[in-house]
């Protein structure tokens, strides 16, 4: 017979582990992207990518022994999304057209029992703006403009002078 009573409650969190990431759903080579590769995770370091490589699947893993099939992740990536996603078994999520910007993606796991991570797991990354979207060329864009009308003022007032004149 069962007895609630000696039901222990299983207090051990899962071990997230962020196991890979694919660029428009392919395996990537990520030491063109990234400075080096984490030895212990497989992940790119100090991934950079600019604003076309926006489409990013973040592969991930809760390590619990007692019901793994029970696990469930909460994940959410830090200059994207406003509050965690709804509690899910999905073990991959894809983010579509990721604007340029710096980010931080997070996954927490639960056990059978619903006991969380305390800490999630993180992973960071940058997209890269394209040229036309950088504080550079809005410079340049300015001080041009800027010089467009004075030299627009300068030769109306030589014209207005020249006509004053004759």
């Amino acid at each position: 017979r069962y007895n609630p009573k000696e039901d222990k409650l299983n207090k051990t969190p899962p071990q997230t582990h962020i196991t890979n990431i694919k660029m428009s759903f392919e395996e990537v080579n990520w030491t063109e992207y990234s400075d080096s590769i984490d030895c212990k995770t497989g992940l790119p370091v100090d991934l950079t990518l600019n604003y076309k490589q926006n489409h990013l699947t973040f592969e991930f893993i809760g390590i619990s022994f007692a019901i793994p099939e029970k696990v469930r992740y909460q994940y959410k990536l830090e200059g994207l999304d406003k509050t965690w996603t709804p509690v899910s078994d999905k073990t991959e999520i894809t983010y579509p057209g990721i604007p340029p910007g710096e980010y931080i993606f997070m996954v927490k796991a639960s056990n059978n029992d619903g006991i969380w991570n305390e800490k999630p797991t993180t992973y960071s990354f940058v997209i890269s703006p394209p040229f036309w979207q950088t504080w550079w060329f809005y410079m340049i864009c300015s001080v041009t403009g800027i010089s467009i009308i004075i030299s627009y003022i300068k030769i109306r007032e030589r014209n207005l002078k020249r006509e004053k004149k004759i």
